[in-house]
């Protein structure tokens, strides 16, 4: 067992000269620049209420706000996508001991009077200093707007929904309104048992959008096959208030997943920004007329093995809006507020235990649309539970940063004590001033331009440190042009008179003007055919001509299907990528988000893997691959997972289908972060099956297998179906902690499938089995006809000890002893049923069917 400090961070080498330079850099309290630097937090005394202390390391200034854990309470603002602060910084409203409240940020007084038990979605309305607006209570029937002035006290009803509408949906109706004050958005319940998505015009007081959920999933939307009509996660404005936008609590980019845009009158499907739901928010861009929604990527392409933070543009096309890469971090999970000046946001990251200081980690930054980063602060908290995570938010106007903190990083504790949500407070980070002074010669990034500083509009800037509105036909491309004349990168010679390239079709058989090699990549599919006479993959399209006819993708051939010969020099198959690490650790949200289970599927093949590959201990994760043949489509997959381990609670695992670019997530640290450190249990032995009973998430057995049976992956395998089976598949698993090393032993595919069973691993096999290959390297070479390795001639395998199918009949060829039935046909394994009372092999128990799944003890 792990020791109670043995998490502990080390001290970074060189770490008194990174904090000389640091301090010496930031006399100022102008916070630190450097993305690179790793900067452990110093030792801090947590200020009394009132009182400001200044970052040691970033040498900014933090004032505590609150002081409510001395009676055993809590105060935080609401949430890092809601505006803390009132338009002119005077007032805050917040969360304390579950009440809302209202502070004056000059005496951290409270303001009396206000009937706050009674609101609903409390926000500030962005035109109006001093005004709240919210819905009523839900104690009847009838569902009202409302306004609430502060200093005086008064309430007012503005609108009065349609008598079909009776309760808001609280926490999906919990966002921000559009910056003019105009729109807002939510969610309601109907007498008639629906619920309706909706958008609400303020400054005319008429309803917009009234979108049916029920509706949308007698149309577009699939119905989820576990939880049915699956509600939205939120609902908001977007910041222009362009756009209606809405988060579904599922994954993909079916209708109704990951984050959608409609038009806030009509209701029309506009586009997709998203296919997934982390934490994030939405912004404008420096341009002040591109709205976007930032959030945590998966992957950066600074460092494809670490998450990263980038940005999505509104409205997003019918499947998913493209990333922009902005900062590479270490797996830590947090919060993200674009609620300030256009073109930067909040974030408030957390750690990753075992891997000593990583730059960012639990720090408070600004992020900027270029790129750039502003550190501001160590936010100090344990977050152990909701209350005490910080989920910053940051002010309009950019000055202020309020965070939660229970400051348990100087005291060796955690604000959580007999509450799961913790007891925290709230505090404010004094920002360096970022607007800059019109004049001075040098623009900021809140400024167009300044003087002959200016790399928007050369040679044009006006007093007020703005771009002109673009001209067309002035010879240079501005804000809101893609082109002028021939002044454009991206379409030469091709510019309109609108200043705009023409539209490219794609596919369309015909090298458009903006189309090239690399766009062509991106756009038609063209990199993704590999050699002359290699089938491109299903729905590969490119604009390619034939040789010497102004090819875009001129090593094209005619396997793409626009019947042109081939060029000289085919175009390579591209290398597979290794799949990114998961996606960082979701913190607790109001909103309990469903995970979408796919209905099971009759009929499968089993291919499998004996790598014997050590997991190193602590450090970075390994992959192994397995390639199938064939063109099958996925009707269902289910991931087996042998690894030997002596704490399961240090792994992680992820499944890419290399081909697609497809990722799920299977494992994530079995039960972390119980006691920092999760299940300390050994081994893993199980199968992931969306339609297992229970989730790997929550399996801690003794004795071991630790993970046994058919369990729940992390994220559904659903991602999967409909995808061509063949290609290369890569398993990637990650031991997070140091002290126990482990070994990937093996692991498998079951697919049902459409059609054919998919092929076996490798290139087609040959009737008898002949010299060629290396039979018991799991590796199908030569004239082998299967190679399961060191599960050749073994009862798990239908591959026999000379790398030739076993002759077709009864088996036991899933790996369980715990089914019976199991038939081996053409080198494919189809499992039989589970049979009650036998001796299950893998875990030495007797196995008995639950909930309809078969289970070891």
């Amino acid at each position: 067992m792990r020791e109670a400090g043995s998490g502990a961070k080390p001290v970074v080498s060189g770490l008194a000269t990174i904090l000389l330079a640091v301090l010496a850099a930031n006399a100022d309290g102008q916070g630190v620049s450097d993305k690179t630097l790793s900067l452990p937090r110093q030792p801090l005394p947590r200020p009394a209420a009132g009182a400001s202390v200044v970052d040691p390391v970033f040498g900014t200034t933090i004032t505590r706000l609150t002081d409510r854990t001395n009676s055993g309470g809590y105060a935080t603002q609401v949430y890092s996508q809601l505006q803390a602060f009132s338009p002119d910084n005077a007032y805050v409203i917040l969360v304390e001991d579950d009440d809302t409240v209202v502070r004056r940020t000059a005496d951290r007084s409270l303001v009396g009077g206000l009937a706050a038990v009674v609101w609903n979605a409390p926000r500030w309305q962005p035109t109006q200093t001093r005004t709240i607006v919210h819905y009523d209570g839900n104690a009847d029937t009838t569902l009202r707007v409302q306004y609430t002035t502060v200093d005086p006290v008064a309430t007012s009803t503005i609108f009065t929904f349609p008598v079909l509408y009776e309760r808001v949906m609280p926490n999906q109706s919990f966002d921000e309104l559009s910056r003019d004050g105009r729109w807002m958005a939510g969610a309601a319940t109907l007498s008639t048992g629906d619920a309706n998505i909706f958008a609400l015009d303020l400054q005319n007081l008429t309803l917009g959008a009234e979108i049916s959920i029920s509706g949308l999933y007698a149309g577009p939307c699939p119905r989820d096959p576990q939880w049915g009509e699956v509600d939205p996660d939120w609902i908001g404005m977007s910041p222009l208030g362009t756009y209606l936008m809405v988060q579904w609590a599922r994954d993909g980019t079916d209708r109704c997943s990951g984050l959608e845009s409609f038009d806030p009158v009509t209701g029309a499907f506009v586009g997709r920004v998203y296919d997934g739901h982390q934490h994030g928010d939405l912004g404008v861009l420096p341009d002040g007329t591109t709205e976007f929604f930032m959030t945590f990527e998966i992957s950066s392409t600074a460092n494809p093995s670490q998450p990263g933070i980038g940005y999505r543009v509104l409205p997003g096309p019918a499947t998913v809006a493209a990333p922009v890469y902005l900062t590479s971090l270490a797996w830590g999970g947090g919060h993200i507020s674009c609620q300030g000046p256009h073109g930067v946001c909040l974030v408030s990251y957390g750690e990753w235990p075992g891997d000593g200081w990583t730059p960012f980690e639990k720090e408070e930054f600004l992020q900027f649309t270029d790129g750039s980063v502003l550190r501001l602060a160590h936010h100090r908290s344990s977050e152990c539970g909701y209350w005490v995570q910080p989920r910053g938010s940051l002010s309009r106007d950019g000055s202020r940063a309020m965070f939660a903190s229970d400051w348990a990083d100087e005291g060796g504790g955690n604000g959580c004590g007999d509450s799961a949500l913790g007891e925290g407070e709230a505090y404010v980070i004094t920002v360096p001033n970022l607007v800059g002074t019109c004049g001075d010669g040098q623009a900021t990034w809140a400024e167009d331009c300044d003087g002959d500083d200016d790399t928007r509009c050369p040679g044009l800037c006006l007093s007020d440190c703005t771009c002109p509105a673009p001209i067309c036909g002035n010879g240079i491309v501005e804000a809101g042009e893609t082109c002028d004349g021939s002044a454009a990168a991206n379409c030469p010679g091709a510019c309109q008179s609108d200043c705009s390239c023409p539209v490219v079709t794609c596919p369309n058989g015909t090298c458009d003007a903006g189309e090239s090699a690399s766009s062509c990549a991106a756009d038609c599919g063209c990199a993704a055919i590999g050699a002359c006479g290699q089938e491109a993959p299903s729905g590969c399209y490119c604009d390619a001509q034939c040789a010497g006819e102004g090819d875009c993708c001129p090593d094209a051939c005619a396997a793409c299907g626009n019947g042109c010969a081939p060029t000289a020099t085919p175009t390579p198959t591209p290398t597979p990528q290794a799949p990114p690490p998961p996606t960082p650790q979701a913190t607790p949200t109001l909103t309990p988000q469903a995970t979408a289970t796919p209905q099971a599927t009759a009929g499968a093949g089993e291919f499998c893997r004996t790598p014997g590959l050590a997991i190193p201990d602590g450090s970075g994760p390994v992959d192994d691959v397995l390639t199938l043949g064939g063109g099958t489509s996925i009707v269902d997959l289910d991931v087996r997972l042998e690894i030997s381990h002596g704490w399961v609670g240090d792994l992680s695992a992820w499944l890419r289908h290399d081909s697609t670019g497809t990722e799920r997530r299977l494992l994530a640290r079995s039960g972390y972060p119980a006691a920092g450190y999760g299940c300390g249990e050994p081994d893993v032995e199980a199968w992931f099956d969306d339609e297992g009973v229970w989730a790997a998430e929550d399996e801690c057995q003794s004795p071991a297998p630790a993970i046994a049976g058919d369990v729940l992956p992390f994220d559904a395998l659903a991602a999967f179906d409909g995808e061509a089976a063949d290609g290369a598949w890569t398993l990637r698993v990650g031991d997070s902690e140091s002290e126990y090393a482990g070994t990937l032993d093996r692991w498998c595919l079951r697919l049902a499938t459409s059609g054919a069973p998919p092929a076996t691993p490798g290139p087609a096999p040959s009737a008898t089995p002949s010299s060629g290959g290396e039979c018991g390297n799991a590796v199908v070479e030569g004239a082998e006809q299967c190679d399961a390795g060191a599960d050749n001639g073994g009862p798990r395998s239908c591959c026999a000890s000379d790398c030739s199918f076993k002759p077709d009949g009864p088996a036991s060829c899933d790996g369980s002893t715990c089914t019976g039935g199991d038939v081996c046909t053409g080198g494919v394994c189809t499992p039989g049923s589970c049979t009650t009372g036998a001796v299950c092999g893998l875990c030495g128990t007797t196995c008995t069917i639950t909930n309809g799944a078969c289970r070891c003890g």
